[in-house]
């Protein structure tokens, strides 16, 4: 007994079953469609209605992409627009409150009974602000960068070597 792969049956059938011409459920492809309509006035007109209805579909989703398109972006507009006059709101705050702080500092080093003139006192407390301020500021990001920088589980000392990581060419 001759017995065949599964490979040789699934050849033949394909081959007995071609796939093109006919879709699955048996009707015409668009190309069998505009074969037979050529001889055939009757469904030359059929045609023409199917392809002025897909036409006519086709553009009322544009328009109606363009306009829900257009919505969008209106609404990111005015949320951006409101997003800026919030975070101006909230710097106009933030600018009063340091305002009211630098003169609260200066008038309590001014009441200070210094051998300096009171200007000078509060021009001192200012660079002295400014310095503690940048000092605070550049610790912070030493801090950040030497953290940041630190070997661990996913970046191993090994994975940062220097030079070139390219395999190519390497023995």
């Amino acid at each position: 007994m001759v017995s065949r792969s599964i490979w040789q049956r699934l050849l033949d059938w394909l081959q007995t079953n071609p796939l093109t011409g006919a879709e699955p459920a048996g009707d015409l492809t668009d190309e069998g469609l505009v074969a037979q309509a050529i001889g055939d006035s009757v469904q030359a007109d059929t045609l023409i209605a199917i392809e002025s209805a897909r036409a006519a579909n086709t553009l009322q989703l544009e328009n109606a992409r363009a306009a829900n398109t257009l919505r969008l972006q209106e609404a990111l507009a005015v949320r951006q627009l409101h997003m800026l006059a919030l975070r101006g709101a909230i710097g106009l705050i933030a600018l009063a409150l340091f305002l009211a702080a630098a003169l609260y500092v200066m008038n309590k080093a001014a009441d200070l009974k210094l051998s300096i003139p009171p200007i000078s006192t509060g021009a001192l407390t200012m660079i002295g602000g400014a310095l503690s301020t940048a000092l605070a500021w550049w610790g912070r990001r030493s801090y950040t960068r030497r953290r940041a920088a630190r070997t661990s589980a996913g970046n191993p000392p090994e994975s940062r070597a220097e030079g070139d990581q390219s395999p190519v060419g390497t023995p």
